[in-house]
């Protein structure tokens, strides 16, 4: 339905803040043979009170360094708090999504041709997308994910979704309709309680 108003004309934009993290951009203003080229990526990302849901931000910070191409995701197993995903990407690059409940931190280590880098999001982790979103509704600049990119986001957690399930690499480009979906009023309502839980401790 969202591809079909984008056709239409509309414009949707969203995701999360930590695809502009500071960091990345930092890392990839670097020059090419500098940096490296990127061989593989492992992402931390915590689970909050609906891995299904809040996990997209591993997801979305993934994706603000290696960019849209995610083609398949397979799962790797569970160790107490932990669950881990190998998400390929259609040039080769595997991508390790580490989800956590509790909170344990979150950051991106990507292994090049030169060595390995440490991407960890620092305290001004709003600040980028509040640019952004300001450029973006005063027209000076289109610095917003596309539509497209934000939507393969969705997709990968769909695709970890199923493959959780049915323990098989599963491929983005075969889900349908009814390999189920979001539902974002339980998550906010669950969000909320445990904000509230978290402040009376």
């Amino acid at each position: 339905k969202a591809r079909e108003w984008v056709r239409q004309g509309a414009t949707i934009i969203g995701g999360s803040c930590l695809r502009y993290m500071e960091e990345t951009q930092a890392f990839l203003a670097r020059p090419a043979a500098e940096r490296g080229e990127i061989l593989s990526v492992f992402a931390s990302t915590p689970a909050a009170n609906d891995p299904f849901n809040y996990s997209i931000h591993g997801v979305e910070m993934a994706q603000g360094l290696l960019g849209p191409g995610a083609a398949s995701v397979r799962y790797l197993g569970r160790n107490g708090d932990v669950e881990l995903f190998e998400i390929l990407y259609r040039n080769g690059v595997p991508l390790l999504l580490q989800r956590m409940t509790p909170f344990y931190g979150q950051g991106l280590t990507v292994t090049t041709t030169n060595g390995l880098h440490h991407l960890k999001p620092g305290p001004n982790i709003y600040v980028p997308l509040i640019d952004r979103l300001q450029e973006f509704f005063s027209g000076t600049t289109a610095a917003l994910a596309p539509f497209e990119s934000l939507a393969e986001s969705v997709l990968v957690m769909l695709a970890m979704k199923k493959a959780r399930e049915c323990d098989r690499r599963v491929y983005l480009d075969e889900l349908t309709l009814q390999d189920g979906g979001y539902d974002g009023k339980t998550f906010a309502v669950g969000y909320r309680l445990s904000k509230i839980a978290a402040a009376k401790k």
